[in-house]
């Protein structure tokens, strides 16, 4: 797995979203879509952190914020699902 598939799905994610908005698509099939991106870009990402070996992580030359890096990008990856859910209850769809 390799994380910048959560970038694809993220950048599909903002595409679902405006379409949505714009009401160029179904405002609640886009809100389902762009929540539905966001859990999975956000389970990529999680599978890439807990299965990285951690010597690669930890092996490189930089300062210590790089140990966490992956859990950073878990978290930030929540918020894709977290806006997509936003969007849904906005709605009131969800």
């Amino acid at each position: 797995m390799n994380p910048l598939l959560t970038g694809i799905f993220a950048l599909v994610g903002v595409i679902v979203f405006a379409a949505g908005r714009e009401r160029r698509s179904d405002p609640s099939l886009a809100a389902g879509a762009a929540l539905t991106l966001g859990l999975f870009g956000t389970a990529v990402t999680l599978l890439w952190a807990v299965t990285v070996p951690e010597s690669v992580v930890v092996g490189m030359s930089t300062a210590t914020v790089v140990e966490y890096h992956r859990w950073v990008l878990v978290v930030a990856s929540l918020g894709i699902p977290a806006a997509g859910a936003w969007f849904s209850r906005a709605l009131g769809v969800f």
